[in-house]
């Protein structure tokens, strides 16, 4: 397994919109979803035009990004991906 493989997704609260209908709101978690699908290892669907961004960003945050911190990732899709990981001998 590489992490190439996987890709983190945006789930996104729900904003009421101005006129009326929902718009998509900040993000609420990120997932870890295998590479071009919009289903997390935790069993979560997502929206397939959520934002995506490289597994790389999992582990490091950019300079005033503060949407990928510890609490914004989903603790089930990493146990997921670390049992992946440690199950294939990835290091």
């Amino acid at each position: 397994m590489t992490s190439s493989q996987y890709e983190l997704r945006a789930e996104h609260r729900v904003a009421p919109a101005a006129a009326g209908g929902a718009q998509r709101g900040p993000v609420h978690l990120w997932h870890i979803c295998p590479a071009g699908r919009p289903v997390a290892l935790c069993g979560e669907p997502l929206e397939p035009d959520a934002e995506v961004r490289p597994m790389s960003e999992w582990a490091t945050r950019l300079p005033g990004d503060e949407s990928i911190t510890v609490t914004r990732r989903c603790a089930a899709c990493a146990d997921a991906y670390a049992a992946a990981r440690w199950g294939s001998g990835a290091e």
